[in-house]
């Protein structure tokens, strides 16, 4: 849940340990921020991680060079099976940020896949964009992702 000050802080919960006919309890597995002790509003998300430090997976920041000679900043994990393993990239949805596909990263680690979280134009972290193009421009920032994975030695690359 997102919860807090302009919903800025985030909790991750585990399964309903207690419920009656006015309320559920569910395990608090982890918090950025204490959590209030009496009522407060809250914001159910997909997000189950709030960045790429709460998987606990090697990743870092890198820069998807774009067609038109922008740039665009993505998340890289690489595979503990070396540097040839094939990539994952993670693609968002429109309105939502990179963050949102975290939660893909783990099994595509499993799996023994590199995983690039990318981000396109108007998306938050992405180059500006005036507004969504519903796939019609941003479907050529996936295309960059996915030739700057072929360069640095993705033996297959899975969209």
């Amino acid at each position: 849940i997102w919860f807090g000050e302009d919903f800025t802080s985030h909790a991750r919960v585990g399964q309903v340990i207690a419920e009656d006919d006015k309320s559920v309890t569910r395990q608090v597995l982890k918090t950025t921020a204490a959590l209030p002790i009496t009522d407060f509003d809250a914001q159910w998300t997909g997000h189950w991680a709030r960045s790429p430090e709460d998987l606990g997976l090697v990743w870092r920041d890198v820069t998807v060079p774009l067609r038109h000679g922008e740039a665009a900043p993505a998340w890289f994990f690489p595979s503990s099976a070396g540097d040839s393993a094939p990539w994952a990239i993670h693609v968002q949805g429109i309105r939502t940020s990179r963050v949102v596909t975290l939660r893909a990263v783990e099994a595509a680690a499993r799996a023994g896949y590199a995983s690039l979280v990318i981000t396109y134009h108007g998306a938050g972290d992405g180059p500006p964009a005036p507004a969504s193009h519903l796939g019609l421009i941003e479907w050529t920032d996936l295309d960059d992702a996915v030739t700057y994975a072929r360069l640095q030695g993705a033996s297959a690359v899975m969209v």
